[in-house]
């Protein structure tokens, strides 16, 4: 791969590290790639306010296993962004500022490199293009990115955690690049690979696959706009939370088992036993949207087995929900009567005979 000219990382850091007195970024190589907690230890990481605002003019290159750590601080980068090898670029509550005049810049990840956001970091939507390529990924966390970001090819991954995202376009990976967003907001999400979206609220996703079957699961979450209109063999999968509350005379049952049945096909879909708090939580699908069209598949059968007791309940989901299912005071009012009649006759039909013993004495 050809870099675009610029100064290697070490060196950037070296000339900022001279020119300013205060140390507003630290950069150190690792052993590997994934050892991010020692990255942020006091002895490396500089404690400046935010009003720290540092300008570098000229491409910003990463490579091999070099890591730069912006932290309570702000780069404005005037120049491109290259990331390869096992680079880590981290924004611990910092912020990448894309600054130009003329020039239009790019930022693009390859190989195993790495951009993780969190604490309030941000990056800025002024860059032209911000692209994942290979096994590249981004993982935020409470932060924001502004920018609209392309997942290319192969495996390219994108988390996020509490935090917004403006685009994503997800295409040209066959389904192998993953994208995960949990309890988040995103403007636009352009997906052709596997997908999972949980507590979050998407403003559109647009659904769109010809090469091999992905899955987009939306779990617990809203959009306001869903375009399947070029699903291909891709498939949507619409899931709710349904928690069943066991109880028995206002007070909950634990250790109850709970068994949820398709009322399609009679089939055993999840089972759990309750909590101390007498609760058992499913994550259950309800809609399934393929290129055959809509499915409908949440109608299902609660059944609670409790000391010989069993106790059902039908439900429909539509949205998350909870149902209570009580192992009620009328059945065992109920099974007690019965065995109440049932001694009642037993000792009738005792003294009956009893009496007639006594008669023909």
């Amino acid at each position: 791969m050809n870099r675009i000219n610029g100064l290697r990382a070490h060196a950037l850091i070296a000339l900022l590290l001279f020119t300013f007195a205060s140390t507003v970024f630290s950069w150190a190589p690792i052993a590997s790639a994934d050892n991010e907690s020692s990255l942020l230890s006091p002895q490396e990481a500089s404690t400046v306010g935010q009003q720290n605002i540092t300008m570098h003019t000229g491409d910003l290159v990463l490579g091999n296993n070099d890591v730069l750590l912006i932290k309570d601080a702000q780069l404005n980068l005037k120049g491109n962004l290259v990331m390869s090898g096992n680079s880590i670029l981290i924004l611990d509550n910092g912020v990448l500022y894309p600054d130009f005049e003329k020039g239009q810049y790019s930022y693009k990840l390859y190989e195993n490199s790495k951009i993780v956001m969190q604490n309030n970091s941000k990056i800025e939507s002024l860059i032209f293009d911000f692209i994942l390529y290979d096994n590249a990924g981004i993982n935020i966390t409470e932060s924001n990115l502004a920018k609209s970001i392309i997942l290319e090819r192969v495996n390219a991954t994108l988390q996020a955690v509490n935090s917004h995202i403006s685009t994503v376009d997800a295409y040209g990976g066959g389904g192998t690049s993953q994208i995960r967003i949990t309890n988040s907001t995103a403007g636009q999400l352009r997906l052709s690979c596997n997908s999972r979206l949980v507590d979050s609220h998407i403003d559109s996703i647009v659904v769109t696959n010809n090469i091999s079957p992905i899955y987009v699961d939306v779990i617990n979450s809203t959009y306001d706009q869903l375009d399947t209109s070029n699903l291909g063999q891709g498939i949507v999968r619409t899931y709710w939370y349904l928690t069943v509350l066991v109880e028995s005379q206002g007070t909950p049952v634990q250790d109850a088992v709970v068994q949820i049945y398709s009322q399609a096909n009679n089939s055993l879909v999840a089972e759990q036993t309750t909590s101390s708090e007498g609760t058992a939580q499913f994550e259950l699908p309800a809609l399934e949207i393929s290129e055959h069209g809509e499915t409908q598949i949440g109608e299902y059968t609660i059944r609670v087995n409790q000391n010989q007791t069993q106790v059902q309940e039908n439900v429909t989901l539509n949205a998350s929900m909870e149902k209570t299912v009580s192992l009620s005071a009328d059945l065992q009012i109920i099974i007690f009567a019965v065995i109440a009649v049932i001694v009642i006759l037993v000792v009738v039909v005792f003294l009956i005979l009893l009496f007639r013993k006594k008669r023909k004495q």
